[in-house]
């Protein structure tokens, strides 16, 4: 559904899904793009995550059947969507016009590769770096990303013309968790910073410039150690950050950083709960945020 921010009207969808889906992103001609994820259906496993475009009109055309373990983001030119196949050889792009779904290899012989996100509307950033070991993998260790020689790459995807390095990271530098890019301008883009550990928490909000990766938000006060990021207004991102990755409290504020100069404006004020009142963090917290377009 639709909420009216002025009137504060809740407009419900005519057709719904049948199973979970989430919003991806506005395309160039308006549509919707949705993704659609059976997941398991009465206890048993069905995978295939179907892809959906929704018209302006309401009209639902699937787009392609990509069983993917997950969807990314939409190109900058709102033609394409990025897609992670079962294998970590590679990523998955989606035509949204056509619903073709081509696959993309990393092209990094004996490295671990991931997706950061679209670099523009043909080109796609990596982190590569050497592997760990099989034992560290199933501790779920933190990866020190500068001992493993990671670097950033940019993967040409509209044709699949291979990899070329942009960077090679230092110690003090941000590195980027997986499928969290953000575009901010051409070959420009935010993203949340890793930690090390896999599924761990996180360090803050990082950029990358074209040259040089660089913090643009850190844990702040609060000691925030989860964040999600989301595009905001021209040149700024939208971050919601919290503590609930090590604690209960799911205290949260959202914050719009301007990706050039990293100045940082408090939209939601981190807020004290009361619980001797009845009022707890669920009462008085920010989960996610998004700008209106």
């Amino acid at each position: 559904g639709w909420l009216d921010v002025f009137s504060g009207e809740l407009t419900q969808d005519a057709e719904q899904f049948s199973q979970w889906a989430r919003f991806v992103d506005v395309t160039s001609d308006g549509s919707e793009i949705w993704v659609e994820d059976p997941a398991y259906v009465d206890g048993e496993y069905t995978g295939g995550v179907t892809v959906w475009s929704v018209t302006p009109d309401g009209i639902h055309r699937e787009v392609a059947d990509i069983g993917a373990l997950h969807a990314g983001a939409i190109d900058p030119s709102g033609a394409r969507m990025l897609g992670a196949p079962q294998t970590d050889e590679g990523f998955a792009v989606v035509d949204l016009g056509s619903g073709d779904v081509r696959e993309v290899p990393f092209g990094m012989s004996g490295q671990s590769c991931a997706v950061v996100g679209w670099l523009d509307a043909t080109d796609v950033a990596a982190l590569c770096h050497d592997p760990v070991t099989d034992e560290a993998a199933a501790a779920m260790d933190r990866v020190d990303f500068v001992a493993q020689g990671a670097g950033l790459y940019r993967v040409e995807a509209a044709t699949g013309g291979g990899a070329e390095l942009l960077h090679t990271f230092a110690d003090g530098e941000p590195v980027p968790e997986a499928w969290t890019g953000t575009v901010t301008g051409d070959g420009s883009f935010a993203f949340i910073a890793s930690s090390g550990f896999p599924g761990g928490c996180s360090l803050g909000v990082g950029a990358w410039d074209g040259s040089q990766p660089r913090t643009i938000l850190g844990p702040g006060e609060h000691g925030a150690n989860m964040f999600f990021l989301e595009p905001g207004g021209p040149g700024t991102v939208l971050v919601t950050a919290s503590q609930s990755c090590e604690s209960s409290g799911v205290q949260g504020e959202v914050t719009s950083v301007d990706v050039a100069t990293g100045t940082a404006r408090v939209l939601t004020p981190w807020l004290e709960a009361f619980p001797e009142d009845g009022i707890d963090y669920w009462h008085l917290t920010v989960t996610s945020a998004a700008a209106a377009r």
